[in-house]
């Protein structure tokens, strides 16, 4: 998800938010909504048939990319005496290669809400805390008192607060597109503290 996000200039909890239910996991062929508008070309970053390398590319990847020979990418780049020597930060030409555009959604969309909250419900507050120096998306997954399901989603930059139903609640947090899973029940008035770091989340 990080790549994706890099590619299409936004930021994974964008794409967790855009995308509600996503898990860390992708395969070939499946659909992802691209939210903060504008059009993106992916993959990856060219522009009129360019291409940049990229630490790690070979000659012979980047034609695979493009779906073409290693010698019609030669001859497309004579301005490159030997192939296998390429340096990140390098512009290669590529032989009929035309971007594909993806059209994103014009906004990034809100925290996401599921479920309504039953008259005379009881609430309690969350502090969300993101400790991790990277993207963050958490699903607070609840019981309200008369069984209705509650969901709500937020993603988290930095230290905000939700306002959410007592209750019983599973997370399930999303920190550099890595899954963490937890529990913790929350009493009408009580202050839950949840902080993101890179390797765990903690509740308190």
């Amino acid at each position: 998800m990080g790549g994706i996000a890099s590619l299409c200039g936004t930021t994974v909890s964008a794409l967790y938010a855009a995308n509600p239910g996503l898990s860390g996991y992708l395969y070939a062929g499946q659909t992802i909504v691209i939210p903060d508008g504008g059009c993106y070309t992916c993959p990856p970053p060219v522009s009129s048939g360019t291409y940049t390398v990229q630490w790690g590319d070979t000659f012979a990847s980047i034609a695979q990319k493009f779906g073409i020979s290693v010698s019609a990418l030669w001859s497309a780049n004579p301005q490159i005496p030997n192939i296998n020597y390429i340096y990140a930060g390098q512009l290669i030409y590529v032989p009929g290669y035309s971007p594909i555009t993806i059209v994103p959604v014009t906004t990034e969309p809100p925290p996401l809400s599921y479920g309504s909250v039953p008259a005379g419900s009881d609430f309690g507050k969350v502090y969300l805390s993101n400790r991790a120096n990277g993207d963050v998306y958490v699903s607070l997954q609840g019981t309200a008192k008369d069984g209705t399901r509650i969901i709500r989603e937020y993603p988290v930059s930095g230290n905000s607060n939700a306002k959410i139903p007592a209750g019983w609640y599973l997370y399930v947090a999303w920190v550099g597109g890595e899954k963490f899973e937890g529990t913790f029940r929350l009493t009408a008035g009580e202050d839950v503290t949840i902080t993101f770091y890179k390797d765990k989340v903690t509740v308190q």
